[in-house]
């Protein structure tokens, strides 16, 4: 999925999560602040939802997520952006990439969905 194809994505996972708390563009931009510690406009938050905006950076994102109950990680994913582990992973072991991209090639196209179970597996192996 390419950010083009994920900002609309994202900003109908937003708006969908933000009308479920009742919450206004403009009660939601007041929970939001930038780094200069001013709020976001509803406007702008209008625009992401509907895929008019590239995504907010990765504090906004955050703070989106908290104030909607929402996954960090997901939001980040569909802005685009993979997750710090990640890309740490892959900088501590470049050579690893490639099977990576198999892993979660293959885990899409078989519909895989037992994280839980891999995680466990991965952590029984590392005891």
């Amino acid at each position: 999925m390419s950010k083009t194809d994920a900002t609309p994505k994202l900003g109908a996972l937003l708006r969908e999560s933000r009308q479920k708390r009742g919450m206004s563009l403009r009660q939601f931009g007041e929970r939001l602040q930038k780094e200069d510690g001013s709020s976001l406009s509803p406007q702008y938050l209008n625009d992401i939802e509907h895929g008019r905006r590239n995504p907010p950076d990765d504090c906004i994102l955050k703070q989106m997520a908290e104030v909607l109950g929402l996954d960090v990680q997901v939001l980040l994913a569909m802005a685009g952006r993979e997750p710090p582990e990640v890309t740490e992973y892959l900088v501590e072991m470049p050579e690893q990439g490639q099977t990576i991209g198999k892993l979660f090639r293959k885990a899409r196209e078989s519909g895989f969905k037992d994280w839980d179970s891999l995680l466990l597996e991965i952590e029984r192996r590392t005891r």
